[in-house]
């Protein structure tokens, strides 16, 4: 394939990209969203889109062009040859890639059909209920045994693909080191972030000894609360009756109303850019939010043609605690989409979520945004009861002298994460034993 000149090879790739990743986008939104009959045309779109990706052939030609292009060119140029140094991919590794995708879209569909709920304590029966709606329950539900019903069938939940799991870590650890990288762990930090696991790991490090406090408030306090440290009695003795009181100024039917009166209140908009939402819990469906970008925002002959936005949350219509977590996320996915969609980047490889682009900088935007609902000025203004009163400072005001002494925890849930993968792509021999051996250190 010969290009004229370095404006036409430019178009050719924007316009490339643009496709396949359409391609592969819609019909990812599709199977996350419960209808698994387009996985094999999804596995297909992914494999074309990702050997455009590392085509070892467009990055000698943008290489090439870059020493003839004018000072604009190559600034966009530069943009190009990083996209594509961080997707090559040796041919021998390409068969590993295709099964690792294949056993993850596998992993992917048991997890969409199995059996969820627990057995009523009291009955026996079995309850059908979401693994969402379980964890609700389990932070509302004032009788301690259906709590606990809810944490033992999630806690049994990773072992329906636990033999898979332990299978694709070491396709992706195999990978990696095909690509020349330590293991998997190593190879996304570094391709996604640009940083290494020694790095990544001294800033972890450091905020949990700034951190690490907050265990000791929580032993404090369950000198007052008996059972408080059970994993099923956590949220709840800490947040249960907080979660009620606030829950009427929460519905999740206002939603929308609260996510598109702040965002305009503080001007962001999304540029002319089309947006899809699914909002609501049901069985089938990928059981966390996200944000993808199904159109990228381009440049066609100097103009700006608008991006389109796919977001998800996993709200439980009536469900008491449900509402604030989906006010949560709605307003945390529409910051993605209001960061990607207000794109003025005339190359569309650094308009997506994907690298060169950082999870770091995305986040960045979204957890700002996600941060707004939780302040006393936003909930007075905005959240309102049937009845139409605000919500009440005293109320936030006994929930903040209750929780606050064990805020540093909250950053825990994300340095488990962290610190449990590290330790699983690091294994030399992964077994069951050893999965759990490692989850129950991290906790």
């Amino acid at each position: 394939m010969t290009f004229n000149s370095t404006k036409g090879f430019l178009e050719y790739l924007n316009s490339t990209y643009a496709k396949l990743h359409k391609n592969y986008e819609e019909l990812y939104w599709i199977s996350y969203m419960g209808d698994h009959s387009v996985d094999k045309k999804m596995d297909v779109a992914l494999v074309a889109r990702d050997t455009f990706n590392g085509n070892p052939e467009l990055k000698k030609e943008v290489e090439k062009r870059l020493k003839k292009a004018t000072k604009a060119e190559k600034e966009r140029l530069k943009l190009w040859q990083k996209f594509f140094s961080v997707n090559q991919v040796p041919a021998e590794a390409l068969p590993l890639r295709k099964q690792i995708a294949d056993l993850e879209t596998e992993i992917r569909k048991i997890h969409a059909s199995r059996k969820e709920g627990y057995i009523d304590p009291k009955t026996k029966k079995f309850i059908t209920a979401s693994k969402g709606k379980m964890r609700t329950l389990m932070s509302t539900h004032p009788d301690e045994a259906v709590r606990k019903a809810c944490f033992d069938s999630i806690e049994k939940m990773p072992f329906d693909t636990l033999d898979k799991y332990i299978e694709m870590i070491a396709l992706r650890n195999k990978f990696a080191r095909t690509l020349g990288y330590e293991d998997f762990y190593d190879y996304k930090i570094r391709t996604d972030e640009g940083m290494s696991k020694k790095e990544l790991f001294s800033i972890f490090e450091d905020i949990y000894k700034k951190t690490a406090y907050g265990f000791k408030n929580i032993r404090d306090l369950e000198k007052k609360k008996p059972g408080l440290r059970k994993p099923w009695n956590l949220n709840y003795m800490l947040a249960g009756s907080f979660t009620k009181e606030e829950d009427p100024y929460f519905q999740f039917e206002n939603v929308l109303s609260y996510w598109g009166r702040s965002f305009a209140a503080l001007g962001v908009d999304f540029q002319g850019g089309k947006l899809q939402l699914d909002l609501l819990d049901r069985k089938g469906k990928w059981n966390n939010g996200f944000c993808h970008y199904p159109d990228v925002v381009q440049y066609k002959n100097g103009k700006r043609i608008p991006g389109s936005s796919n977001f998800t949350s996993n709200a439980i219509p009536g469900q008491i605690g449900s509402g604030s977590q989906g006010i949560h996320t709605v307003f945390h996915e529409g910051g993605h989409a209001a960061d990607r969609l207000n794109s003025m980047q005339q190359d569309v490889c650094i308009s997506t979520e994907y690298p060169p682009n950082t999870v770091s900088w995305a986040e960045t935007h979204s957890m700002f945004m996600d941060t707004i609902s939780s302040s006393i000025e936003w909930r007075i203004r905005y959240a309102r009861n049937k009845e139409g009163k605000p919500y009440p400072f005293d109320l936030f005001e006994r929930k903040v002298r209750t929780l606050y002494p064990l805020r540093p925890l909250s950053m825990m849930h994300i340095s488990f994460v962290v610190f449990f993968e590290k330790e699983i792509y690091e294994c030399k021999n992964l077994t069951k034993e050893a999965v759990l051996r490692i989850a129950k250190k991290a906790y």
